[in-house]
C-alpha cells in the first residue's frame, strides 16, 4: 500500500513539475526564487535549531554514512553510475542552482551525488550534499532536474532537516514519538 501511495505522490509531483516547467525559461524563475529565499518560513520567522556549522556537520556525517553503506554494497556513484557526459550534465545544472542560493549557502562547497538505484528519489541530509537516484534521473529533462535540485536545496536553506531532527529528538525525550 505504501509503494502505491508513493507512486501516486511521485506522479503528482512530477505532473506539477511538468506543468510548472514549461521550457527552460523556468530556470530564471527558479534562480530568482532561490536568490530571494531566506531562513524564514512563509508564516514568519522560524527558530534556528542548530547553527549552520552543526547542520553541515550532522548532515554531512549522515550523508557519508549513507554513501559508505552504498559503496560497501558495490553501488556505483556519480560518473560510474551514469557515465561522464550524464554526470557532467547533472553537475552543470547543480552548479547553476547552487550559484543562486542565498549567502552563505552559495559560498559553501556543495556536491551532488548520483546513486545507481532504480528508485525515483532525491534527497538531502541538510549538509552540503544532494543525492539523486538514477531511476529518477533517467526520466527527467534538464528543467525538471533543476526543479528537483532547487527543491532539495530549499530544504537546506529553510532548515527543514535540522528542524525535523530536533522535533524527533524532543518527541523521543518526551516519550510521545512512536
Amino acid at each position: 500500500m505504501e509503494s502505491i501511495f508513493r507512486s501516486i505522490l511521485l506522479v503528482a509531483f512530477l505532473g506539477a513539475a511538468v506543468l510548472n516547467l514549461s521550457g527552460c525559461e523556468t530556470m530564471s524563475t527558479i534562480d530568482e526564487g532561490l536568490a530571494k529565499t531566506t531562513r524564514n518560513s512563509p508564516s514568519g520567522p522560524r527558530f534556528d535549531f542548530e547553527s549552520r556549522k552543526q547542520e553541515i556537520d550532522n548532515g554531512n556525517k549522515n550523508l557519508e554514512q549513507f554513501l559508505n553503506k552504498e559503496r560497501s554494497q558495490g553501488v556505483k556513484l556519480n560518473a560510474e553510475a551514469v557515465g561522464v557526459p550524464e554526470y557532467n550534465r547533472v553537475r552543470k545544472i547543480f552548479d547553476r542552482v547552487h550559484s543562486v542560493l542565498p549567502s552563505p549557502y552559495s559560498q559553501e562547497k556543495w556536491q551532488v551525488w548520483v546513486v545507481d538505484n532504480p528508485a525515483w528519489n532525491a534527497f538531502t541530509t541538510g549538509g552540503t550534499g544532494i543525492v539523486i537516484y538514477t531511476g529518477l534521473l533517467k526520466d527527467i529533462n534538464d528543467c525538471e532536474l533543476a526543479y528537483i535540485l532547487g527543491h532539495e536545496s530549499a530544504h537546506v536553506v529553510l532548515g527543514h532537516i535540522s528542524k525535523d531532527t530536533t522535533y524527533q529528538s524532543i518527541a523521543l525525550i518526551s516519550g510521545k514519538y512512536h
